[in-house]
């Protein structure tokens, strides 16, 4: 699976594939599906946007703007943040070898909005545990 994604203003493209899961040991020295795990477990204790609709303003807008905002404050109160950081580096290495290493990566952004690539990721995480019939 490969897309391209923007970041900050700044174009990416991210690739998933079989190797994914030995980039992230040998980048980071953890386990990539345990760290999907962890990932779903935070994700997990966050209500769905129709749980945040204010009922006296059940404007859908502003309900996704709520769950939004639970959603960030779970990922950073869980420390997944960085985790996510990673993933997503793996993916970026992925597509493209002559990716540096994280942190001078990182180094090429003016910042890191989890936000510009949340959905992005997640889909490519849960590309990465689906099973295709043949």
């Amino acid at each position: 699976m490969e897309a391209e994604i923007e970041i900050a203003g700044k174009k990416v493209h991210i690739k998933s594939s079989g190797v994914s899961p030995i980039l992230y040991k040998t980048a980071f020295g953890q386990d990539y599906f345990n760290d999907i795990a962890h990932i779903y477990e935070v994700l997990a204790t966050v209500p769905g946007p129709q749980d945040f609709k204010d009922k006296n303003n059940p404007d859908a807008v502003q309900a996704a703007l709520n769950y939004q905002a639970g959603l960030g404050m779970a990922v950073i109160k869980s420390g997944i943040a960085m985790t996510m950081i990673d993933f997503l580096w793996v993916y970026a290495k992925n597509y493209d070898d002559k990716i540096p290493q994280l942190e001078e990566w990182l180094k090429s952004f003016d910042d890191m909005p989890i936000n510009d690539f949340f959905d992005e990721l997640m889909t490519f995480i849960d590309h990465s545990l689906q099973t295709k019939k043949v």
